[in-house]
């Protein structure tokens, strides 16, 4: 079983570590409005994960897996979340500087890491079709299942803090309003890219 959560950990570790949606999103975060809201999103984004490890072991992606019609649904709620906040910082990033960030909360940011994790497809056929590989069958399934969503938990959060910490390292401690509004524009227009790419998520046979 080491053995086993090891290769889960590496692989954990290494997908949470590939831009996607929630990567790109605390990127968006840590550029626009700084360290502790690109956190505050991260966070969120984890518990959204543990949302769908905890949902998927009570057999809602079993419903994904099996009705092409829920699935779609799913891919659309995401598509459109991702497109939704595509156009809230492409906005943010046609008028002046510094952004004014404090109409949103901590705790918004937080709800925002929760929606991008909870409506992206990619999160719910990762957990279903990766956490059953590592599972052994000879112990109870429960504890192991919720081994590997804390694991992957924090690998989620280690991937984002180093992500969030490259991009303010880059962007130094006095940023080029002019760089920053383009780094914001371009952020927007690969977050409504990948909205669009979801449509494109094969359903699974």
């Amino acid at each position: 079983m080491s053995e086993q959560w090891l290769s889960f950990t590496v692989v954990a570790l290494l997908t949470t570590l590939t831009p996607g949606p929630a990567v790109l999103f605390t990127l968006q975060n840590a550029l626009s409005a700084g360290s502790k809201p690109a956190l505050a999103g991260a966070l969120g984004n984890a518990t959204g994960l543990a949302l769908v490890s905890l949902l998927a072991f009570a057999g809602v992606s079993l419903l994904l897996m099996q009705s092409a019609l829920a699935f779609s649904v799913l891919k659309i709620c995401g598509a459109a979340y991702l497109m939704y906040l595509a156009w809230g910082q492409w906005q943010q990033n046609g008028g002046s500087f510094p952004l004014n960030t404090a109409v949103v909360t901590s705790r918004g940011w937080f709800q925002r890491g929760v929606g991008v994790a909870l409506t992206n497809p990619k999160a719910w056929l990762f957990i279903s079709a990766l956490f059953p590989q590592f599972i052994s069958l000879q112990q109870p399934a429960a504890p192991q299942f919720a081994g590997l969503t804390l694991i992957f938990v924090c690998c989620s959060v280690l991937a984002h803090t180093f992500w969030l910490s490259l991009a303010r390292f880059g962007m130094g401690s006095n940023p080029n309003p002019a760089v920053r509004r383009w780094l914001g524009r371009g952020q927007a227009l690969l977050l409504a890219l990948i909205g669009i790419s979801l449509w494109w998520t094969p359903f699974p046979s």
